[in-house]
């Protein structure tokens, strides 16, 4: 039909445009190495000052996000290219977070010409072999709005496993995740934990770059229908990719308010190994729909309920429902 043949040529057209936004990226990364390959200087040391901000004052002990990003830098800087590279940290879960700061922006500058230089034509472990970074990882630090495309771009068609986002106040502006979901055909993991997701873009982002095997999103949503349209999105992702087999959506104000698709997907005996929906909504009639899916289901091990409005008499009911099924 003619309609079938229009949702041909529209996904034939979406197709070609993704491959020209990774082919773009990658002559972007190319034709940077070989400007920045000229300017390569084994004698280098890290050139910026540093910022006149009082750590100490904020919170921070011994270490800042500041140090975090000299560190990485230099290190990026001084490997040699047949070494395979470390792991790229900024910030730690336990400190204060670093507020959007445009001091810093020249050291986030420093870290994306880095990581250019690192990795030549955006191949993370390309010359050294083994497995790819495992992992990156900003969290309680803002990266100022204006080199968040310096950074995307740098981690543009880079292996690396793992993209933890913890704190970042990224939720607003979704231009820096899409950025490096769609470039970055290897990520595996992602962690996603107090940014604000407003609406269901998100969950489309996850839907259109289903390559996932574990997504962990937590204290993100602050609206009941926001929390379980992302729920949906990311359970209709794992239907169509099987190897997604964790899901954590902790604290994300889960509420089904009587709609059946979360008990539904689980009778559905998808491959989901684990699934977390601990500090939610979820009451007794949710348990009990829960407990009947799960007499379906035999691949689902692990399911973290904790810390919902379910009473005991609801928890005793998916208990009986679990030892009945091992019977």
């Amino acid at each position: 039909s003619v309609s079938s043949a229009a949702r041909d040529i529209e996904a034939r057209h979406d197709k070609l445009k993704q491959q020209c936004i990774f082919l773009d990226e990658k002559c972007t990364a190319l034709e940077e190495t070989l400007v920045d390959d000229v300017l390569r200087d084994p004698d280098w040391e890290y050139p910026e000052p540093c910022p006149g901000i009082d750590f100490e004052e904020l919170g921070f002990d011994d270490y800042n996000p500041y140090l975090d990003i000299r560190d990485a830098t230099t290190d990026l800087r001084h490997l040699s290219l047949g070494h395979l590279g470390p792991n790229i940290a900024i910030g730690c879960v336990g400190d204060p977070v670093l507020i959007n700061s445009d001091e810093m922006a020249p050291h986030w500058k420093q870290l994306a010409k880095a990581i250019h230089l690192r990795y030549p034509m955006g191949q993370i472990g390309a010359s050294g072999g083994g497995d790819p970074t495992r992992y990156v990882s900003f969290a309680n630090v803002q990266i100022p709005h204006s080199v968040q495309s310096d950074i995307a771009r740098a981690l543009a068609l880079k292996n690396f496993r793992k993209l933890t986002l913890i704190n970042n106040h990224l939720g607003g502006d979704q231009r820096f995740i899409r950025h490096i979901l769609a470039n970055n055909a290897s990520l595996k993991e992602l962690v996603w934990d107090r940014n604000v997701i407003a609406d269901a873009r998100f969950g489309h982002l996850i839907q259109e770059y289903n390559v996932f095997e574990s997504i962990k999103i937590e204290r993100s949503c602050r609206d009941s229908a926001v929390g379980m349209s992302l729920l949906r999105s990311i359970l209709n992702a794992s239907l169509c990719n099987t190897n997604l087999t964790r899901i954590d959506m902790e604290s994300n104000y889960i509420e089904t308010s009587g709609d059946a698709f979360l008990f539904d997907y689980i009778s559905k005996n998808a491959p989901l190994r684990y699934l977390c929906l601990k500090g939610n909504r979820l009451n007794d009639h949710d348990a009990l729909q829960i407990a009947q899916a799960l007499k379906k289901n035999c691949n689902l091990i692990e399911l973290n309920l904790e810390d919902n409005l379910i009473t005991n008499d609801g928890y005793n009911t998916i208990r009986r429902a679990i030892w009945a099924a091992d019977l």
